[in-house]
């Protein structure tokens, strides 16, 4: 009985920490050429996955060919001397009113905000807010001045942010007696993650992304390849292809996406607990 116990726990223990490719909902094609003598590679994330995932990207799985999870490590791009390398996105900028503006995407971790302004002499002190986690009020996220003066050699239109995610941001500009600034786009800057892992010859690798169950696993490969190794550095880049909606549905997906299989997962779990506890008063039954 206990060697029986033992099994299923096991089998149960290893099935709970094993991540299916179908509980993403989204998967990208990775394309690049493996390095001899099992070197390591990275693969900058785009956009779309940063967008896609929770914060600090726990929802990232890679696989290879065959569905074999593949380990990984995620690391911000920071070179020698604590340089961040910045990535850009266009922001599409809203004027609400003469007072304060908006913009999408709203859920990328921004570390600075390019501020695109025609008006040709301004100063004007600005106020960034964003709205609460649980939706009820505002935060304050930044404050300053901005402005480009005739007798200062180097204007200031840029916002400092903490590369944090910010949802629905509201930029206050405070004009007081002036006339609005003429403001017409933006850009946002976020530090590059680059995703390293090790590829074996003749392989190709896919990456899946976007859950809201997943955590982040915990792979041997992040004692051997540690944030500040030389060896990151120097690690060939690979091209993160074009995401698609994830195409490898199971049962257990459509459960977690609240489809029809749900009710039915639902259903199976009664039928084990109710079998379970059947078992259990057969077998304190006899043991009596």
């Amino acid at each position: 009985m206990k060697t029986k116990l033992s099994i299923l726990l096991i089998a149960l223990s290893v099935s709970a920490r094993a991540v299916e490719p179908s509980l993403f909902r989204h998967e990208a094609p990775l394309t690049g050429v493996a390095v001899d003598g099992g070197s390591p590679v990275r693969v900058p994330l785009s956009v779309s996955v940063l967008r896609a995932t929770q914060p600090g990207q726990p929802d990232l799985r890679l696989y290879d060919d065959t569905d074999k999870e593949t380990p990984y490590v995620l690391h911000y791009d920071i070179k020698p001397g604590e340089a961040r390398v910045l990535d850009s996105a266009p922001l599409t900028f809203s004027h609400v009113a003469d007072t304060y503006y908006t913009w999408q995407p709203d859920d990328l971790p921004l570390v600075k905000v390019e501020l695109d302004i025609a008006t040709p002499y301004f100063y004007r002190r600005v106020l960034l807010s964003a709205r609460d986690q649980n939706g009820g009020g505002e935060h304050p996220v930044t404050e300053g001045a901005i402005h480009r003066l005739p007798n200062k050699s180097k204007p200031k239109t840029t916002l400092d942010l903490d590369g944090q995610r910010h949802r629905r941001p509201v930029l206050w500009i405070f004009n007081g007696d002036n006339a609005p600034l003429t403001i017409s786009g933006a850009t946002g800057y976020y530090i590059r993650r680059n995703l390293y892992f090790i590829p074996e010859a003749g392989k190709s690798y896919r990456l899946c992304f976007g859950s809201d169950s997943a955590r982040a696993p915990r792979y041997d490969l992040q004692d051997i390849l540690p944030a500040d190794s030389e060896q990151l550095a120097a690690a060939p880049a690979w091209q993160l292809g074009e995401a698609t909606a994830s195409h490898r549905k199971n049962f257990f997906a459509g459960a977690a996406n609240g489809g029809l299989p749900a009710r039915a997962l639902q259903i199976l779990v009664l039928l084990m607990v109710s079998g379970l506890g059947f078992w259990a008063w057969r077998l304190f039954g006899k043991l009596k």
